[in-house]
């Protein structure tokens, strides 16, 4: 639907459009059709953001803990790495970076590539940890990929490693403004 049909003064989402086309040497009266071709493009850089899953997740005690983006990964705004489904007051680390990876410690796997950064985080009484990011309104960021994963310390789990950990699966966003 067209933000216009709304009568909004902005756009409604990602990936509206809105526009007006006039012309002044022709009058339709009415009762009659006139018949145009009209082209719609845009620009074809990449400057939308995004967000994906991709990997797989190992279960703990609660079953698979989750790494969710709140809010979207818009150039000048603050969106937030979520982690959930984790023990209350669980320990968390929060593993950042920019490529992907997949690298295993025994039935455990890593999905961020080096060269990444740790957050130490512990969840609240509800099982969430959250680390706000700020991002920058700078054009050089458009389409920059920032991957994560959420290891969770939790004595439950599923893993054979020996470690006492579970993972989320990895979480992939594209920075952009629209």
């Amino acid at each position: 639907m067209c933000s216009s049909d709304l009568n909004t003064p902005g756009s409604v989402g990602p990936y509206d459009i809105r526009g007006a086309f006039q012309w002044q040497d022709r009058v339709i009266l009415p009762g009659k059709s006139e018949t145009y071709a009209i082209a719609l493009t845009h620009n074809t850089t990449g400057q939308a953001y995004g967000f994906t899953h991709y990997g797989n997740a190992r279960s703990g005690s609660l079953g698979r803990p989750w790494l969710n983006s709140v809010g979207d990964a818009v150039l000048g705004t603050t969106m937030t790495a979520e982690v959930t489904n984790c023990p209350p007051n669980a320990l968390c680390v929060l593993v950042m970076g920019f490529t992907k990876a997949n690298t295993a410690i025994a039935d455990l796997f890593n999905y961020v590539g080096a060269p990444n950064y740790n957050f130490v985080l512990v969840a609240n009484g509800l099982g969430r940890a959250q680390l706000p990011i700020a991002i920058p309104a700078s054009a050089g960021l458009i389409n920059v990929n920032l991957m994560g994963e959420g290891f969770v310390f939790d004595s439950t789990t599923t893993s054979v490693s020996g470690f006492p950990l579970t993972h989320t699966t990895g979480a992939h966003w594209v920075l952009g403004v629209y």
